[in-house]
């Protein structure tokens, strides 16, 4: 499977935040300072426009991704909407991200 990411927010905001209400987030935005904002375009070149995610049943009945781009990165979640935020999550943290900036990163969504 592939995820692609949902580049939604940045020079779009109004889009991103109509998704993140659609998918039920609670979006809390900040200006930020020029200094941040260069600090977010450097962290948004990290992510490549798409990554190779091997999703499996898990034992438990919930469902396991492996991100093939990233070795050693496997994620669960329950479901698959939830496995889609893990997988996120686990790039975010493979990428290490910090917390702030997170909603200003892009969002893969399966394809």
């Amino acid at each position: 499977m592939r995820f692609a990411s949902g580049d939604f927010y940045y020079g779009r905001k109004t889009h991103f935040l109509v998704l993140a209400r659609l998918l039920g987030y609670s979006v809390y935005m900040v200006k930020l300072t020029r200094k941040e904002t260069e600090k977010v375009k450097q962290l948004r070149v990290l992510f490549p426009r798409e990554v190779k995610v091997h999703i499996r049943r898990s034992q438990d009945g919930g469902f396991v991704a492996e991100v093939l781009d990233y070795p050693g990165c496997i994620t669960e979640g329950d479901t698959l909407s939830a496995l889609i935020d893990m997988v996120n999550d686990a790039i975010y943290t493979m990428l290490e991200i910090p917390q702030k900036y997170v909603s200003y990163m892009p969002v893969y969504l399966l394809l």
